[in-house]
């Protein structure tokens, strides 16, 4: 573990907006925020880049558990790739005070720097259960 990663885990400790009954039940509840992301092709690198910097920010408010960026393997009408950004929250009230603390401020981050060169949706999901499977 590198010394970043252990400063930005005592950071999600300090940050971290997590219900007082965050047992069994509430895990069911967990929601995901998923951006999906269309980045033309002359960003494209700048743009992993700076993606790559953008989600510890975002992890940093204390809101989400984790987040996950995986490419997107489609072939867009429109061109460029396309890219999701799953992060997942704490719970429904976790994800709520990231709308109303700092969703708007990270937005507009990546907005000034690549304006219309980026197309973004963001979508929410509820995990209604999971499920692993251990061969052994």
């Amino acid at each position: 573990m590198t010394k970043n990663s252990c400063y930005l885990q005592k950071q999600y400790k300090q940050n971290a907006v997590i219900p007082a009954d965050a047992g069994i039940q509430n895990r069911i509840k967990m929601y995901i925020y998923n951006v999906t992301v269309n980045i033309d092709e002359s960003i494209h690198d700048e743009w992993l880049l700076w993606i790559k910097a953008h989600i510890p920010q975002v992890l940093g408010t204390g809101k989400f558990e984790k987040a996950t960026l995986t490419k997107v393997l489609v072939e867009e009408d429109m061109g460029g790739q396309t890219y999701s950004i799953q992060y997942r929250s704490y719970s429904r009230e976790a994800l709520d005070a990231y709308y109303r603390d700092d969703a708007e401020k990270l937005r507009i981050e990546g907005l000034k720097k690549f304006g219309d060169k980026m197309l973004a949706f963001r979508t929410e999901l509820q995990i209604v259960d999971e499920y692993t499977v251990n061969f052994k």
